[in-house]
Parts: structure tokens; sequence; C-alpha cells
């Protein structure tokens, strides 16, 4: 590898390392965040708000298999659309964590843009990497609301 080459590469695996760091950072204010949404909620509907674990475990699933958020937020307004007896994603929880995700787009470019400025990486497709930046602090979000929500879950007598 010709030393131009090497440094392109370093500088590649530094940029890859401050994304990571980033993302790391954001966890705690996610998870914050995904509890914050889960107790409003309960708060306000109380056990008409009834999610279950299979509904949280699809939402993950479709975070899992997505290529970008927007097939997360277009499986979230799905759910809205089915949720005839408005006792899931209709009572506010779709809208709100529809609007979560799209809080975490800003964070996403804030991510990459310090990852950017910090290590000088050349080559690098800035839009495509907020996207991937994006579904990584979307995938961290849904895990820890889904946890969240097995824990709150009203237990059974």
């Amino acid at each position: 590898m010709s030393e131009p080459q090497l440094q392109i590469e370093q500088q590649l695996q530094r940029y890859y390392l401050v994304i990571q760091q980033g993302v790391e950072a954001s966890i705690d204010a996610l998870i914050v965040d995904a509890r914050s949404l889960i107790d409003d909620l309960l708060n306000q509907y109380g056990s008409r708000w009834k999610i279950t674990p299979t509904q949280a475990n699809n939402l993950f699933n479709v975070c899992l298999q997505a290529v970008t958020v927007q097939e997360v937020i277009g499986y979230i307004q799905y759910q809205i659309g089915r949720d005839k007896e408005n006792n899931v994603w209709a009572l506010d929880f779709g809208e709100k964590l529809v609007g979560d995700l799209q809080e975490l787009e800003h964070k996403s470019k804030g991510i990459v843009n310090v990852a950017l400025e910090c290590t000088c990486a050349e080559g690098v497709d800035d839009k495509h990497e907020q996207t991937r930046v994006w579904l990584m602090l979307t995938r961290q979000y849904v895990g820890h609301l889904r946890r969240y929500l097995v824990y709150k879950r009203p237990r059974e007598s």
C-alpha cells in the first residue's frame, strides 16, 4: 500500500471510530427519551394504552431489517392506520415516536459533521453517512424503548 493510500485508510479508520464514539455518547440521552415517551403515554392513558411485547419486537425487527429510517417511519404510519381500536399506535404513540425519530436525524448530522471535521476524511459521502448514522441511532432508541416497554407493561396476577 502506498503512503497516500495508507493515509486515506487511516483517516477513514479514525472517521469510523469518531462516528462510533458519537453514537455511544448519545445512548444515555436516547434511553432517557425512550423512557420519557413511554412514561408520558402511561401517565396520560394508563391501562387504555395496550402495547404488547410482540408489537415492540416487530418494530425492533423492522429497524434491524431497514436500510433507512424512512422505512421504519413508514411501518409506524402503517400501524397507526391499522389501529382501529385506538389503543396502541393511534393514542399519540405512533406520532410521537415518528417525531422522536425525526429528531434523531439532526443528531446524526451533528455526529457526521464532527467526525468529518476531526478526521479530515476524504471521499466520505456525508449524505449517505448521515442516513447510516441516523439508522444506528434509531436502532439504539427503539431497542431501549422495547426493553422499557417490557419492564413497564402491567404484570399479570
